[in-house]
């Protein structure tokens, strides 16, 4: 399949109106470079410099051209004068008045972005993933272990391990959870947290809870404020007794980034991870992205079974 790179101005219009509609207060864009970075916030340094070289000005006027040429001190300082007002003017309402505007603007225009008449239902679940995902996570490593159990069945035990990141200004509550269909036959092993502000680690020992009639079993940790600049590392472990030829749903509670799935079990099965971008011996790695409600999918069975299946009179 083919994919044609040239864009139309209108097409190119739209995506860059997109990435300035994903652009956080603060000026960043998740999944920048370094050097694009550096070229979003470099305003704030040629405004600091303009209020410098006033300040330079008006201190170069009174103290040393005021005696000598008092008409030339006059100018200079007038000069000083006018680059600290648009400096400062520049520094604390240009450009966020024009961060307000635009995010304001935004909210509106969304609508027409796509370029066609989408479905309301499709055009607004849309809008609210690009203006209200404030928390995703990457860098997620899930560790699986196998073991034979009673007779045909397995216990299947899982640790995960992932970061937490706030992109926003502001401070997020988020809450820690796990939940399983009874079905599902699991136990949870613990819930926590490190973060960089050792304030806020835990580890949570709750046990699973029926939830809504008992159909659902779920386990929470204590409330946390996620603050922008920290760094948070979730973990949880459970595990759960499963027919020795199935598979399990990890789904994501939070946009997800990138992911590892180690597994360990005997020789005698068979193991399958998806989706993956690599594999190496039983390590699976994807570096796409996985949105809220989607899952990584493990599945296996004994190579004896896998090959019984397979074959063309089975």
């Amino acid at each position: 399949m083919s994919i044609d790179t040239e864009l139309t101005d209108s097409e190119v219009d739209r995506r860059l109106f997109f990435r300035a509609l994903c652009e956080d207060k603060t000026g960043t864009i998740i999944g920048m470079s370094g050097t694009d970075f550096a070229e979003k916030h470099s305003w704030w340094l040629w405004d600091s410099l303009l209020v410098l070289i006033g300040l330079a000005a008006m201190t170069f006027s009174v103290f040393y051209l005021s005696s000598v040429q008092l008409q030339v001190a006059e100018v200079v300082r007038a000069f000083g004068d006018a680059a600290v007002i648009a400096g400062f003017l520049a520094l604390v309402v240009d450009r966020p008045l024009k961060r307000r505007l635009l995010a304001e603007a935004a909210r509106g225009i969304f609508k027409h972005m796509l370029g066609f008449e989408q479905q309301p239902q499709i055009r607004d679940r849309l809008e609210k993933i690009a203006l209200q995902t404030k928390l995703f996570t990457r860098n997620r490593h899930i560790q699986v272990k196998i073991e034979p159990a009673e007779m045909g069945s397995v216990t299947v035990t899982v640790r995960t391990e992932v970061d937490l990141v706030n992109p926003s200004p502001t401070v997020i509550p988020w809450e820690q959870y796990m939940a399983f269909e009874r079905a599902e036959r699991a136990t949870a092993l613990g819930m926590g947290l490190l973060c960089s502000d050792s304030r806020q680690n835990y580890w949570c020992d709750e046990p699973l809870k029926p939830l809504n009639g008992g159909g659902v079993l779920e386990a929470r940790a204590p409330r946390i404020e996620v603050s922008p600049g920290l760094e948070y590392r979730l973990i949880h472990q459970h595990k759960q007794l499963a027919p020795d030829d199935f598979y399990v749903r990890y789904h994501v509670a939070l946009p997800s980034i990138g992911f590892e799935v180690s597994v360990e079990c005997p020789e005698e099965f068979e193991v399958e991870v998806g989706p993956y971008t690599g594999r190496a011996k039983m390590a699976w790695k994807y570096d796409g992205l996985l949105m809220t409600g989607e899952y990584v999918n493990v599945r296996w069975c004994r190579k004896v079974d896998a090959a019984v299946a397979a074959s063309p009179t089975a």
